[in-house]
């Protein structure tokens, strides 16, 4: 029996790596159909696709460009994988990325037996855009979290919690950065503690005693502080997150300080795929109107270059570009 449990899981393993990884690259293709109009005894071609309720149409000009159409193909193979691929996940009775949590739950569960998510703490990053997807329908549109990071207030004014004995209870080893600052890791996954960056000059890491870690500090982190957003993962179990406002904002500054080509496009999807969800909710637009209004004037004008930026890098995302730089 544990012969063929094995194997069910690795094929279950398979199935949904080959499923992020085809959602992942039809996140960066076009969608639609490509149609034509005769227009004063010319012909003139466009994009045609849906969204939501409106069938919108993008002109592409007098001929289809052949990387368009090659992209089209593309995402039409992709989409009679992902079936497939659907398909042998339905026999195998495992839900598509059911299991995105359990790398982390433990983690989880571990810290808030201790009463740490009653301060000033947050998981933020990747993991917090995940559960973004998991409890407010952002767009499920998988990624790589293999870091784990968690942003703590300055100064850290709770309880004495030695986070580093936690988690060496439970598998995880003690590693340290060139500069002194410590993270934990195991096989797959790397936990990092960070703390806002008080000044530019002052870059070195953060001892906080009460924790017993060394922290990396991070410039914008204060950010992701304002207005967080408490999450039940399962009974008992609940953690902070940033509000998705604060957690926008914040990309927009970030993803321009990045040199990773790939590392930008993760955060300009994240952007984009958060954005389509602050959009039509007005509690959520105003948080973000509200948020805004607290940054120092340099970090306004950040935010705007990185709608502009954005366009450029992603023009597929054009219409929630256009929303975002109206709003903001």
């Amino acid at each position: 029996m544990s012969i063929l449990k094995n194997v069910l899981d690795e094929n279950a393993s398979y199935y949904q790596k080959e499923r992020r990884e085809i959602i992942s690259r039809l996140a960066c293709l076009p969608k639609g159909t490509i149609k034509s109009k005769m227009i004063s005894g010319h012909r003139y071609f466009y994009l045609q696709y849906r969204k939501e309720n409106k069938v919108i149409q993008k002109y592409l000009g007098k001929t289809v460009p052949e990387k368009i159409r090659k992209e089209l193909k593309e995402r039409k193979q992709l989409e009679k994988e992902l079936k497939e691929v659907d398909e042998s996940l339905a026999l195998l009775r495992v839900r598509p990325d059911a299991e995105f949590l359990k790398p982390v739950r433990g983690i989880i569960k571990t810290l808030n037996q201790s009463g740490l998510w009653e301060e000033s703490i947050e998981l933020i990053g990747s993991w917090a855009f995940r559960l973004y997807q998991e409890h407010y329908g952002v767009s499920p549109f998988p990624l790589r979290t293999d870091d784990l990071d968690f942003a703590i207030a300055l100064p850290y004014k709770g309880k004495e919690i030695k986070v580093s004995d936690l988690l060496k209870e439970i598998g995880f080893r003690e590693g340290f950065y060139p500069d002194g600052s410590i993270y934990f890791y195991q096989p797959g996954l790397r936990i990092d503690f960070l703390v806002p960056e008080k000044g530019r000059e002052e870059i070195h890491p953060i001892k906080i005693k009460k924790l017993s870690i060394v922290a990396q500090p991070v410039r914008f982190l204060e950010i992701l502080f304002k207005e967080p957003a408490e999450i039940k993962i399962s009974k008992g179990v609940k953690i902070k997150i940033p509000s998705m406002a604060s957690f926008l904002l914040h990309k927009l500054i970030v993803f321009q300080r990045r040199r990773n080509e790939d590392k930008v496009l993760k955060d300009l999807k994240q952007i984009a795929a958060v954005a389509k969800r602050v959009v039509p909710d007005r509690r959520e637009r105003l948080r973000l109107g509200k948020l805004l209004d607290t940054l120092p004037k340099g970090w306004k004008k950040k935010v705007r270059r990185g709608i502009e930026v954005a366009e450029k890098k992603l023009p597929l995302e054009e219409e929630t570009w256009a929303i975002l730089r109206k709003m903001l």
